[in-house]
């Protein structure tokens, strides 16, 4: 499975799922928080690479 997110050329789960594993094992916090934190970090990687590229789309 390719995980791009095609209009902003970026690879997301690579960037937010092993430091949010890392933080989640580190603090001890249960597996719904986990999947929240990748949720939000996935949602973050992606709008910020959206307004990266928001003046080049047309």
């Amino acid at each position: 499975m390719c995980d791009v997110h095609r209009s902003t050329l970026t690879h997301v789960t690579p960037e937010v799922i092993p430091p949010a594993l890392a933080i989640a094992e580190r603090d001890g916090l249960s597996g719904r928080d986990l999947m929240v934190a990748i949720a939000a970090g996935c949602e973050v990687t992606t709008r910020i690479g959206l307004t990266r590229f928001a003046g080049e789309r047309r």
